[in-house]
């Protein structure tokens, strides 16, 4: 189960790389469409704002109030511009990498290609489980890799 903190921080960081942009200007109203849909929390704006301001005292966003004037010289608040720092980048990072290696163990080991005489790539068309049985059934890499 993940924290509302970090569930807030996922959705954050899921728009921001949807735009492409290491910031966001959502609607509290949007934040909580999203929450709800991905997350399963149902929250008030309340509570939303104050999870959002425990998170910049973590130091993982920096929020910046934007607001305008109206025709009668009285400030309207616009919306507020959240920008994801470092930290909480790395956040994600180090989730990300802790995944890979996870996941690691189920991809072929890459051979230094170095250590042959010719090099070759492989294409699309080549069947890679047909060149490893071959590699280990010959035991040298001359077996596997046409000179080109």
């Amino acid at each position: 189960m993940v924290s509302r903190k970090e569930a807030i921080l996922k959705t954050q960081f899921g728009i921001a790389r949807k735009k492409g942009k290491p910031y966001i200007y959502a609607s509290q109203k949007r934040m909580l469409q999203l929450l709800d849909k991905y997350h399963g929390f149902t929250i008030s704006v309340r509570t939303l704002n104050r999870d959002l301001r425990e998170i910049e005292d973590e130091g993982y966003i920096w929020r910046q109030q934007r607001h305008r004037r109206a025709r009668d010289g009285t400030f309207v608040p616009g919306s507020t511009l959240t920008h994801l720092k470092a930290r909480g980048f790395d956040y994600f990072a180090r989730g990300l990498m802790d995944t890979a290696r996870i996941f690691s163990s189920f991809h072929v080991p890459k051979v230094a290609l170095n250590r042959f005489n010719t090099t070759r790539y492989l294409s699309s068309v080549d069947n890679l489980a047909s060149l490893i049985t071959r590699f280990i059934q010959k035991g040298t890499p001359s077996a596997v890799f046409n000179s080109s």
